[in-house]
């Protein structure tokens, strides 16, 4: 799953780590690859619902020219 816009005002644009374009791996340890979108929601609203989430990223850092 690949973040398209962090929403305005969201934790996640108050924090400032997270960035269109990079690809979710996992959320608190679960891994989301092939897993369809609604469960991907589905696992962080429940994290969030415990007052904190963990996301793993990757983020592709394009070669200086």
């Amino acid at each position: 799953i690949v973040i398209g816009a962090i929403i305005e005002n969201s934790p996640a644009e108050r924090d400032g780590r997270l960035r269109p374009g990079d690809e979710l791996v996992s959320v608190d340890r679960m891994p989301v690859a092939g897993r369809p979108h609604r469960y991907v929601i589905d696992l962080m609203h429940a994290a969030a619902r415990n007052g904190q989430v963990t996301l793993t990223v990757r983020r592709r850092v394009l070669p200086q020219q």
